[in-house]
């Protein structure tokens, strides 16, 4: 037969023997799909480079086939891991740290062994495991509520830090004498108006407690201020009221001449003769000194007169202080047109009471600032003393 004469029609079934096979002639697309089985492959024969990437499914896997050796190293992920698929046993001794647990995944119940009443802690000052502390006389556990709380009284002083206690910790009205050190409440410390008269213990306030010029006479009981309370030669005149002392309150001869009040009024007038010819006008018309007896005198009033009265115009005059350099009248002594007396004037002389006082020695003048016709002047001046 010639090469290429036998087709697949003239082959029996199961007639192509290993055998007549050449070597390397099977190839892939000879193969029908599907048509190898797992009978069809030599053991060994599948390497991993025949196998394509990803297609290998858990259900080709061997139960047990997979192997520590077989999984590379830092290649299993969480999600990998079955949920609860990790038992005790599977966990090195030692290998679960502080980092792999959870908050608050250690309960109680989670804790073995462990005394009634005890904490779990460090007694000790270096780092360690943890030991069971037993409780002191200042905690107690509250079982309703399952924790720990401060008994009655439990809080010592040598628990407390320094300035930690502030007002607001205080509960009010709490505070009692006992708990105040001596000298502790200083004036700072008490608000204005709340000592109150309860507050004082009897004979408390000295003299040296109250402020000079304090004490106003509503301040004083009545019939409080005693002979003895009172300072020799203190009372004043200013002190003693109108009538209050009567004859009852005067000592038998105690009263002498000096104790009278001189009642006597002195006075003392003077008339200068000015002129006994025709007036003329001008200042300084007359001079005279205060003499020492009219010292601290005031001049009370002033006139004049003339001997022949002015049938053509009012006189006037004025007094005046050349010392003080003042006019000692704020309106002019007047004589009027055919009298001879100022007394009789239609406008008085007025006395300036700023300036109506003398000294000894005083220089006074007589200004006749108009004449008229009238002949002849005499000035009467009354002075007093008061």
């Amino acid at each position: 037969m010639t090469a290429g004469s036998v087709d697949s029609d003239a082959l029996a079934d199961s007639a192509v023997s290993t055998g007549a096979l050449q070597d390397c002639s099977v190839t892939s697309i000879k193969i029908a799909d599907s048509t190898i089985v797992a009978a069809d492959i030599a053991d060994c024969t599948i390497t991993s480079i025949k196998i394509a990437d990803s297609t290998i499914v858990a259900g080709d896997i061997a139960d047990s086939a997979i192997t520590s050796v077989k999984i590379a190293d830092s290649s299993i992920v969480s999600a990998d891991i079955q949920d609860c698929g990790i038992a005790t046993v599977d966990i090195a001794d030692s290998a679960i740290t502080s980092a792999k647990i959870n908050l608050t995944a250690v309960t109680y119940g989670k804790i073995q062994d462990v005394a009634p009443v005890r904490l779990l802690g460090r007694e000790d000052a270096i780092a360690g495991s943890p030991q069971e502390i037993a409780l002191s006389a200042e905690l107690r556990f509250d079982t309703t509520n399952d924790w720990v709380e401060i008994s009655d009284s439990g809080i010592l002083t040598g628990l407390i830090a320094d300035s930690a206690i502030t007002s607001i910790k205080i509960a009010d009205a709490t505070i009692v004498a006992g708990d105040l050190a001596d000298s502790a409440v200083t004036t700072v410390k008490i608000s204005d108006s709340n000592i109150t008269t309860a507050k004082i213990l009897d004979s408390a306030v000295t003299s040296i407690k109250i402020a000079d010029a304090t004490i106003l006479a509503g301040d004083l009981a009545d019939s409080a201020v005693t002979t003895i309370k009172i300072s020799d030669s203190n009372i004043t005149t200013a002190k003693i009221l109108d009538s209050a002392v009567t004859s009852i309150k005067i000592a038998d001869g105690t009263i002498a001449a000096s104790d009278f009040s001189d009642t006597t009024t002195y006075r003392r007038q003077v008339q200068l003769v000015i002129t006994d010819t025709t007036l003329a006008t001008g200042d300084s018309q007359f001079h005279f000194f205060i003499p020492s007896d009219m010292a601290a005198f005031d001049l009370v009033d002033a006139d004049a007169a003339v001997p022949t009265a002015s049938t053509t115009g009012n006189p006037t005059i004025q007094i005046r202080n050349a010392t003080d350099a003042a006019d000692m009248l704020s309106t002019k002594i007047t004589i009027d047109t055919a009298e001879k007396t100022s007394f009789t004037a239609v406008t008085a002389p007025v006395i300036d009471t700023a300036n109506d006082s003398v000294a000894s020695g005083d220089e006074i003048v007589v200004d006749i600032d108009s004449a008229g016709s009238a002949q002849g002047l005499n000035v009467i001046l009354t002075f007093q003393k008061f």
